[in-house]
């Protein structure tokens, strides 16, 4: 969803304009937000391009945005300058389309795209549970999520906070924006660094930990919790 301090939308391309101006030396990051937004349809330059009959064109958006000037996440983007320019060590990318195999530029479901992603990041602010970055991680997807978010909590109690173990968890308040956005950094700048080997072994662990998450391993909880509630309910009648 485009709730642009909840999900952590404002400190993730914050993350991504200090990478882009740091003396980061590792692999070049491509970077895809991935948020569904109003748009008139397909670039359709940007397919011309993909397609190989365009050359020149170059865009940071995958669709015509409507009220371009108004959008919280170009503008951000235009403010720190985030230009795609040759040389960056950063490109970014605004997916503003829902991912259902029809976009008319990746023309793939979300999950078949989240296969062919190295990290994902859910930076939230806010996220009762957060079953994104739970998902990334069952595709063998390392992920970066936070302190403020329940699957974030619940990574911390299994002891899995640093990315090598398949999720790093950033811990977030009301006024640590820039000790989270360097966290960030460090998490992006570390695992660009990581050799394949190490990588292989931080996937294998995500979906290690996805495991454990599990319906069958929840279920019983949620049926103790019911008769809890049942009894107390039959109490006072």
């Amino acid at each position: 969803r485009y709730e642009w301090k909840n999900k952590g939308i404002d400190v993730y391309i914050d993350a991504l304009d200090k990478l882009n101006h740091t003396d980061f030396k590792g692999k070049s990051v491509h970077a895809f937000i991935m948020i569904p937004s109003g748009h008139n349809g397909p670039d359709k330059q940007l397919a011309a391009k993909l397609e190989g009959s365009e050359s020149r064109y170059v865009t940071r958006a995958s669709h015509y945005l409507m009220n371009q000037e108004y959008d919280n996440v170009t503008r951000r983007i235009n403010d720190v300058q985030l230009l795609n320019s040759v040389g960056d060590k950063v490109k970014v990318y605004f997916i503003p389309s829902y991912l259902n195999g029809n976009d008319g530029i990746f023309n793939m479901p979300y999950y078949d795209l989240l296969a062919g992603l190295d990290l994902t990041l859910f930076p939230s602010y806010y996220e009762p549970w957060g079953y994104t970055p739970l998902e990334s991680m069952a595709f063998h997807v390392p992920t970066i999520c936070t302190s403020l978010s329940g699957y974030g909590v619940w990574c911390e109690e299994q002891g899995c906070t640093t990315i090598d173990k398949g999720v790093a968890v950033i811990y977030r308040n009301d006024s640590n924006t820039d000790e989270v956005v360097g966290h960030i950094v460090h998490t992006i700048a570390y695992y660009s660094s990581l050799t394949p080997r190490k990588v292989a072994a931080a996937r294998k662990a995500a979906v290690e930990l996805a495991l454990k998450a599990e319906w069958q391993h929840f279920f019983p909880y949620y049926r103790e919790a019911y008769a809890i509630a049942l009894k107390k309910a039959a109490a006072r009648q």
